[in-house]
């Protein structure tokens, strides 16, 4: 969830794929990013497996056959899903999972207070911030 819109990964590296929620997964291969976090000027490289990431956001039409809300303030089928919480997303994201025969990516702890990524599963899950900035660098090292 980048900008509060829900963008999905799924841990396997198989190419483009259809899904039946419309979006196309993108295969972004395996690599390494720099990260680094401006406040303590601290860096720190990553090394990250093969993924597929989501070629759009998820819309307003797809949240909605989801999860039967719709949260967005702006109106359209087509439109981003915006408006909801980094839980509603993990929700979403375990919701589509089932829907579509895979194992949730997420374990929510039943005193609503914790969520456990479990790795293994083949289910939707959001990207990680390691994942996210390596997909949105395309190849480029340089910081913009």
């Amino acid at each position: 969830m980048i900008n509060g819109n829900v963008s999905l990964t799924h841990n396997v590296p198989s190419g483009n794929v259809d899904v039946t929620t419309g979006n196309v997964l993108t295969a972004i291969p395996a690599g390494r990013v720099t990260l680094s976090d401006r406040r303590t000027q601290r860096r720190w490289s990553v090394e990250l497996a093969p993924y597929q990431l989501a070629a759009f956001p998820v819309t307003q039409a797809q949240y909605a056959q989801v999860t039967g809300e719709q949260p967005s303030a702006s109106r359209g089928d087509r439109l981003p899903v915006e408006g909801v919480s980094w839980w509603d997303a993990v929700r979403f994201c375990n919701a589509l999972s089932r829907r579509d025969g895979l194992t949730p990516a997420y374990d929510l702890h039943a005193d609503g207070e914790g969520v456990e990524w479990d790795t293994s599963a083949d289910g939707y899950r959001l990207p990680t911030e390691a994942e996210w900035e390596y997909a949105c660098r395309a190849g480029t090292t340089g910081p913009r």
